[in-house]
């Protein structure tokens, strides 16, 4: 399968290095406007610096460049026929993804958003851990160094919306905003946050993210009626304690053979030869901005 890939800074390096490993995909060419991001990669690979003059027989593209282009470009490649992975955020505001959204089904492509952790091996032990208990509450904690990449998005966008995807997967159902509250940084944008969220069952959902730290820290703790499970995103570790007895229990975690990233390309590429050409629901999308924005509004007052 002939793969593409727009974007060459921090995730598109990721993705670069991956699909080059891979014997099953043949990384064709990379776009980025820039000259020189360009010039460090494998003299094998076509380089464009514009996406209109792309001019290759490719089946899918993954697009990891910042959250402002990912429309116009993902748009320009399902109208050829492509099927792309796009790295979250989907887009900027709900009126863009809607319309990926549509051009999507309208060439009935696949369009796939990058949601790493969904194929953390901590994640999957643990949504297969909990599949016959009920959900009572769910707390989540993601702390970071301010990523100097990011501007005129906030924390909320770009790494709570990871959580708030997460949570609903676990939940199987929407969910809306109960509350929302943070400290704005110097670009106007949330820098800290505390997202309450509520489904139609009562199940409350509180999460916390900054960047205020100089190491990272992603955890995720889950209450059901009869156990309490702690995890771990990067020391990939569930511990689940029982509610009667208090009695703690680690769970095994399989790693498997594949890293993150690379489960997330097989997935994107199983949908291609699937023909899966769902398309992602837009509600973490839907929260994140809502709370972005109402953040920034409780600031302004």
């Amino acid at each position: 399968m002939k793969f593409a890939l727009a974007g060459n800074g921090k995730m598109g390096k990721l993705h670069y290095s991956h699909l080059l490993e891979r014997d099953d995909i043949e990384l064709v060419a990379v776009i980025d406007p820039s000259e020189k991001a360009l010039s460090s990669l494998d003299e094998k690979i076509k380089k464009y610096t514009d996406f209109k003059n792309f001019n290759e027989k490719i089946d899918a593209l993954i697009v990891a460049t910042p959250t402002k282009h990912h429309k116009k470009i993902t748009n320009y490649f399902l109208e050829k026929n492509i099927h792309v992975l796009v790295e979250k955020p989907i887009a900027k505001n709900i009126e863009e993804a809607k319309s990926m959204v549509k051009t999507a089904k309208k060439m009935n492509r696949v369009l796939m958003i990058g949601y790493i952790e969904r194929h953390n091996p901590m994640i999957q032990t643990l949504s297969k851990s909990i599949q016959k208990e009920k959900i009572e509450s769910i707390y989540t904690s993601r702390w970071a160094p301010r990523p100097k990449r990011i501007m005129s998005e906030g924390v909320v966008l770009d790494s709570m919306i990871h959580d708030t995807d997460i949570v609903l997967q676990l939940l199987g159902q929407k969910a809306k905003i109960k509350d929302a509250f943070g400290n704005l940084g110097a670009d106007g944008y949330p820098d800290n946050a505390k997202v309450i969220l509520e489904t139609e069952n009562n199940q409350l959902v509180h999460l916390f993210a900054g960047w205020e730290t100089k190491v990272r820290h992603r955890t995720i703790c889950l209450i059901t009626e009869k156990s309490l499970y702690l995890g771990d995103y990067i020391k990939k570790t569930l511990i689940k304690i029982d509610r009667k007895d208090n009695k703690k229990k680690k769970i095994l975690i399989e790693l498997g053979e594949m890293d993150a990233i690379n489960q997330q390309i097989t997935q994107f590429k199983n949908n291609i030869i699937q023909k899966k050409y769902y398309q992602e629901s837009l509600n973490s999308l839907e929260i994140v901005l809502d709370a972005t924005e109402k953040i920034i509004s409780e600031n302004k007052t």
